[in-house]
């Protein structure tokens, strides 16, 4: 079912925004190539994508690091684990040994691309 997001004035160049849609948080930017829309939350830790960074069609979540395909939702790279987390694995302490390692443990997903029609100067998204 297509829901409406925003009027296509509202949306910058290269100057990705946040829609609540139906109670969902949804990034949107608009490219030269068009207006692409992603669910906003990483799919790594679920952090909001719209508090990152996006150059180049990609957006960098603002937590870790992992990067997303505005086109598609596909992860271009995954989780970047900063100092001291990404050495706490090798921790000579349990506790932070265990935790290292699940924190490690977490794969990094694809977040979902919503199909993006613009029809009379209005963003729509199809949503399930």
């Amino acid at each position: 079912m297509k829901r409406f997001v925003c009027q296509v004035q509202e949306l910058p160049i290269d100057k990705p925004r946040c829609f609540r849609v139906e109670g969902v948080d949804v990034f949107v930017v608009r490219t030269a190539q068009g207006v692409f829309a992603l669910q906003n939350r990483c799919g790594h830790m679920n952090a909001p994508l719209h508090e990152g960074d996006y150059t180049d069609g990609l957006v960098v979540c603002g937590l870790h690091g992992a990067g997303f395909r505005i086109t598609d939702g596909g992860v271009e790279w995954g989780a970047v684990l900063p100092p001291p987390i990404s050495e706490y694995s090798t921790s000579e302490n349990e506790r932070l040994r265990r935790f290292g390692k699940l924190i490690e443990s977490i794969e990094t997903h694809p977040v979902h691309a919503y199909l993006v029609t613009v029809m009379d100067e209005q963003v729509m998204i199809e949503m399930e």
